[in-house]
Parts: structure tokens; C-alpha cells; sequence
């Protein structure tokens, strides 16, 4: 007769259980609530566990939805990290007012080696643009060049020495210029080839 009880007991808790989870099958036919429905622990301080894990209360919400999903018991241990990025093999349209909010300590790289290809505006993805046209520019910038008041001897101001390190000054500038030039159209081609403006009207 106890033993009877018992079984009796453990039934009812077994259609209990069910009925919370709102689902029970009797020879193939569902019984579902299409009503209030049930719930799964009433306050977020009640612990839950599934597939032999312990228990635990409603994951703080710090925890990304991998952690979450692992300490509830729903996904095995391991595998791969929360680190790793999502993978998509469809375009994503983000809804219009919708931002990238990144960290403010050690921050966020968009793509993380020069081989990986990138572009904006519908331009076609490219690497890293490198070439020595991009190196830095340094320009030569003599002392001043001394003169002196216009005389009737010396009508220019200046002898024979100052004009010889005139030329050589002009010669100084047109090359920076020709040097800078260089960069400006290298830095210009970066962009455009980047899809980041247009580069022509």
C-alpha cells in the first residue's frame, strides 16, 4: 500500500512537472496551455538545472547568452569562445538610429591583419595599401638668406653669393613640393580605393 502511495506520488509530481512545462504527451496527443501559460521559476532568485548541472538563479545579465545558456545547462562546456565573432553568411542591414558601441579601454579593430580586405560605399574590398609613396615628408628648410638694401652697384639687393643660395633654395622647395605631391596623390588614392570619397566629381 505504500509502495502503491508512493507511485502514485512520483506520477503526480511527474504531470505537475509537465503541466509547468506546459506540454504532455499521451499516446501521442499534446496537451498544451493556450492560456496564461506556465512559468519556469517565479522570481529570478530560484535556481534552475538542466541536464545534471547544479542549479543555479537567473544569470546576471553581464554574462553573454553563451555563459548563460552553459551555466543553465542547455549547452555543453566548451567548444567554441565567447570571443569568437558571430558568423553570417548573409548581409545584415542595421535598422535605421542603430550604432557600434565599442569599449573604451582596450578597444576595437576593424579587421585585424593588412591581408584582410575592406571597403566602404560599395567600393570593391581591398588589402592594406602599402608602397614607399607613403613614406613621411621631411622638408628643407635652409637659414634665411641674407640680403641687402638695393644700391646703385647692387641694384638687387644681393651679390653674386646670395643669388647662387637663392637656387639652391628654390630647388630645396620644388623638391618638398614634388615630395609632398607624391604623398597627397598616394594618401588620395588610399581613400578612393577605400570606397572613403569619391576622388572625382
Amino acid at each position: 500500500m505504500h509502495k502503491l502511495k508512493a507511485n502514485l506520488t512520483a506520477i503526480t509530481l511527474l504531470v505537475a512537472a509537465a503541466l509547468l512545462l506546459g506540454y504532455v504527451a499521451f499516446a501521442g496527443t499534446q496537451i498544451r496551455d493556450t492560456g496564461a501559460g506556465y512559468q519556469i521559476a517565479t522570481t529570478a532568485q530560484q535556481t534552475l538545472g538542466f541536464f545534471g548541472v547544479a542549479p543555479v538563479a537567473q544569470p546576471a545579465n553581464t554574462r553573454t547568452a553563451r555563459q548563460a545558456m552553459q551555466d543553465l545547462g542547455l549547452l555543453a562546456a566548451g567548444g567554441a569562445q565567447d570571443s569568437d565573432v558571430v558568423s553570417s553568411a548573409a548581409d545584415t542591414t542595421l535598422a535605421e538610429g542603430v550604432d557600434f558601441a565599442v569599449g573604451t579601454s582596450t578597444g576595437t579593430k576593424v579587421a585585424t591583419a593588412t591581408a584582410q580586405k575592406l571597403a566602404f560605399h560599395g567600393a570593391t574590398p581591398v588589402i592594406q595599401r602599402a608602397g614607399t609613396a607613403q613614406a613621411a615628408v621631411t622638408t628643407t628648410v635652409g637659414a634665411a638668406v641674407a640680403t641687402t638694401a638695393p644700391t646703385n652697384s647692387s641694384p638687387y639687393g644681393f651679390g653674386q653669393t646670395q643669388a647662387t643660395d637663392l637656387v639652391a633654395r628654390v630647388n630645396q622647395l620644388r623638391a618638398d613640393v614634388l615630395a609632398l605631391t607624391d604623398l597627397t596623390n598616394e594618401l588620395r588614392a588610399s581613400l578612393v580605393e577605400k570606397g572613403l570619397i569619391k576622388g572625382s566629381n
